[in-house]
């Protein structure tokens, strides 16, 4: 979970934790929302790269139609 938040939001977070300027659930919630928003783009980002080098193999079409369906699911959550 790491790999996804920035060093930057998670000190401001803490700081506004520390402060008790929000509650921990808060927090927490935050936390979650940063880490899906960073995943989800470096998600786009490894299917762009995935398909600059598809050439109709069946694991790489395969692994697109997977992160496409993410990304829908995502964007439904996102939107409803």
């Amino acid at each position: 979970m790491g790999k996804y938040l920035k060093q930057g939001v998670v000190r401001e977070l803490e700081w506004q934790l520390n402060r008790e300027e929000i509650s921990y659930s808060k927090w927490v919630e935050l936390m979650e929302e940063e880490c899906i928003k960073n995943y989800m783009e470096w998600l786009k980002e490894y299917r762009l790269n995935l398909m600059s080098l598809m050439g109709q193999d069946d694991y790489v079409t395969g692994k697109l139609d997977v992160i496409k369906d993410i990304l829908e699911t995502f964007k439904t959550k996102e939107n409803g």
